[in-house]
């Protein structure tokens, strides 16, 4: 057992110093006390159930567009001029190699660097003068066969005139001969002297002389005319070779002209098929170079959204993340909020001047992002409106979600990270 501790004063005057003169002192609070104590105690509970209950989302808003999942072909003319007829409508399903529109033009510059206009007035021209070279052939065919049949006809003239002064120059030579025989007879029988016969003998020579003259006349005559002759018969076919050679020019002249009319008619054909949407031209309009005629939307294609992330929102952005969509057609005020789901992430950054499509005109750099889209219309009025392509939108992506008790406690957080 344990000793009892000897004290200077006995136990009863220790008890009674415990109590005061005047006995215990009672403290009651107010009522109203006891309220705001509740109350202090209600809102800390409240509080602490709305910081662990209720979560923040960390949003990135940025900007896009509506496209098809397999891309638009836009359709451009390459020949300025006037739009001769329009073959299609929006709307309308094309296959591939459809003609679309018709282009006239009278100023295109061919592959030969020509202009058209001044291309066709020069092979017209020249359309002109090989005509008048056909023409001016066949006008020489008949002069010239005139010329040589006038040849010809003069010829036998004269060759018959030269028949006929052989046959005078034959008789007088034979009575030159005979005159000489005789008169050689008589300088034998000493009857005339040599000096006459002399005479009658030279008159013989010259007679002979002019007869051989004659007939080297009818040779060269007769020479002439077969030269005529084989003259006359190669003119025509002289004349039908050159012809030929002329009508082959008309020919490729003929071509040429041809191919000229059907390069002022440039028909512009589907590239692919598909749906065609966003025609910008009317008949009777000029054709531009630089403004897209329509679009077409290949076939099968379901609406996405490309949407343009900048740097410093792409670091928490992954596939798979919700992304809400206000559409600028529909207003979010009115029609509400849609859905979509990150579907794709470009690995690489894309400066303002980089991006091909860029409806939006992006200032920073920016990566390219694809939302796959929850739903391919908007509800508006009773009826669904399908989204069509080019439609602008904003798109809000969740980053974080988070209680608020764990927001507060993020610097918390943080700073265990970096330990």
């Amino acid at each position: 057992m344990r000793k009892e501790e000897k004290t200077l004063f006995r136990d009863e005057v220790l008890d009674a110093k415990k109590e005061g003169l005047l006995g215990q002192c009672l403290l009651i609070p107010p009522l109203r006390f006891k309220y705001f104590t509740g109350a202090i105690v209600t809102f800390v509970v409240v509080v602490c159930v709305f910081l662990c209950s209720f979560d923040y989302q960390r949003k990135e808003s940025v900007k896009g567009y509506v496209c098809p999942d397999k891309g638009v072909t836009k359709i451009f003319s390459f020949t300025p001029g006037v739009f001769e007829r329009i073959h299609v409508r929006n709307g309308d399903r094309v296959v591939k190699d459809e003609p679309l529109f018709s282009v006239y033009s009278d100023n295109y510059i061919g592959e030969s660097g020509f202009v058209l206009e001044g291309l066709g007035a020069t092979l017209l021209q020249e359309r002109l003068n090989l005509e008048k070279k056909v023409a001016k052939l066949e006008e020489f065919r008949k002069s010239e066969k005139k010329r040589l049949e006038d040849k010809i006809a003069s010829s036998r003239d004269e060759l018959v005139h030269l028949e006929d002064q052989r046959k005078l120059y034959l008789e007088s030579q034979d009575m030159a001969e005979k005159t000489q025989n005789d008169y050689k007879v008589l300088v034998e029988k000493k009857l005339i002297s040599q000096a006459r016969y002399l005479r009658y003998h030279e008159s013989y020579l010259e007679k002979k002389k002019q007869l051989l003259k004659i007939d080297q006349q009818l040779l060269q005559g007769r020479s002439q005319l077969s030269d005529y002759q084989a003259e006359l018969a190669q003119i025509d076919n002289s004349v039908d070779q050159r012809t030929a050679d002329v009508q082959h020019q008309l020919h490729e002249i003929d071509q040429r002209i041809l191919r000229n009319q059907a390069d002022k008619r440039q028909v512009i054909k589907a590239p692919r098929s598909g749906v065609v949407t966003g025609i910008q031209v009317s008949e009777g309009a000029p054709s531009g170079l630089k403004t897209p005629l329509a679009a077409i939307i290949p076939e099968g294609s379901t609406m996405q959204a490309v949407i343009y992330v900048p740097s410093r929102a792409i670091g928490f952005i992954k596939p798979g993340q919700s992304v809400k969509l206000r559409y600028e057609a529909f207003p979010f005020q009115r029609f509400g909020l849609y859905g979509g789901e990150i579907l794709d992430i470009a690995k690489s950054l894309y400066a303002p001047n980089e991006l091909t499509h860029d409806p939006l005109g992006v200032q920073e750099p920016v990566y390219k992002v694809v939302v796959q889209l929850d739903q391919q219309f908007v509800f508006a009025y009773g009826e669904k409106y399908p989204l069509e392509s080019g439609i602008l939108l904003e798109a809000d992506i969740v980053l974080d979600k988070r209680t608020l008790w764990e927001w507060l406690l993020d610097p918390l957080y943080s700073l265990q990270g970096r330990v």
